[in-house]
């Protein structure tokens, strides 16, 4: 994630980065059923997401995988 870039969650549960001019790159694909409601940022390789599947996770950026997640 870069200064200026926008990480959204979508409805398919995927996880986007979408730069200045546009440009739209899956990160990965958080959760499994449903949308993505919440994303918030800890720190430049750590952020975290809810969704409408009743989980909340963890992400670990650079290895693409959750690092902690539980049911809401």
């Amino acid at each position: 994630m870069k200064g200026g870039n926008l990480i959204c969650g979508l409805r398919n549960g995927n996880i986007v980065e979408v730069d200045s001019k546009g440009t739209k790159k899956v990160v990965m694909r958080s959760h499994r059923e449903g949308e993505a409601w919440g994303l918030a940022i800890a720190d430049k390789d750590t952020f975290v997401t809810s969704g409408d599947d009743n989980k909340i996770f963890v992400w670990d950026l650079k290895n693409r995988k959750s690092t902690a997640g539980s049911e809401i």
